[in-house]
């Protein structure tokens, strides 16, 4: 249903799921909201038998596989809103996601990683650690970085940033060179790059150490 991506190392099996609300208020799992305007793929959903996945079915998958790992973006949430409606919404998102881990299995946030944005126009970080059990993080660097990753001094800003407020991992889609990696390995940060899909390029990144990448295809 174009609601995930894959992501492959680490020795796990992760998807990423991009959360949005709906106009009556239910978290779904939807990659492209605005696919579902469409008539086209309404009807092709109908005729499938075909609903979008809401929040309590997303978890209801981690805890019927305990080998899989989910990374939340959560962009889709606050999109359309302006900065000032934006946190309310976060929280909002937090607090519904905590009831249901913790009505769940609460071991269930170890295979949860969230999508921070490295800016200051959001507490979307902080919010996390207030309002929910979330514990792992991933540095999204393509919003309007506190340190744009333009080169290796850049790199190691981020590292220190990542190091203090114990985030492991970070998402990246530009080029990226392997003392870059090394950088970030150094600040014991796991390197995603994103999103490829030539099997070439991929075992490429994996010769220079990138530790896990972003695709559109499933090999699970």
């Amino acid at each position: 249903m174009e609601a995930f991506d894959y992501f492959y190392g680490l020795g796990q099996r992760f998807f990423e799921a991009d959360i949005t609300v709906t106009t009556d208020g239910f978290f779904v799992a939807a990659h492209d909201w605005s696919q579902f305007s469409l008539d086209e793929k309404r009807t092709e959903m109908a005729e499938q038998g075909l609903t979008l996945l809401d929040l309590s079915a997303l978890i209801d998958l981690l805890y019927e596989h305990d080998d899989v790992w989910l990374d939340l973006d959560i962009l889709g949430v606050a999109k359309g809103y302006n900065v000032a409606e934006s946190d309310p919404l976060y929280i909002e998102f937090y607090k519904k996601l905590d009831e249901i881990v913790t009505g769940k299995d609460v071991s269930i946030y170890d295979r949860i990683i969230l999508e921070i944005l490295p800016t200051d126009k959001t507490l979307m970080f902080e919010n996390a650690k207030a309002y929910s059990g979330m514990k792992n993080f991933m540095y999204a660097e393509y919003y309007d970085s506190r340190y744009p990753m333009i080169n290796d001094e850049a790199f190691r800003n981020v590292g220190e940033y990542c190091q203090k407020n114990s985030v492991k991992y970070l998402s990246i889609d530009k080029p990226i060179t392997e003392k870059q990696v090394d950088i970030l390995h150094s600040y014991g940060i796991y390197v995603m790059v994103f999103t490829y899909n030539d099997p070439e390029k991929m075992y490429a990144f994996y010769d220079i150490g990138v530790d896990c990448i972003f695709t559109d295809f499933c090999f699970m």
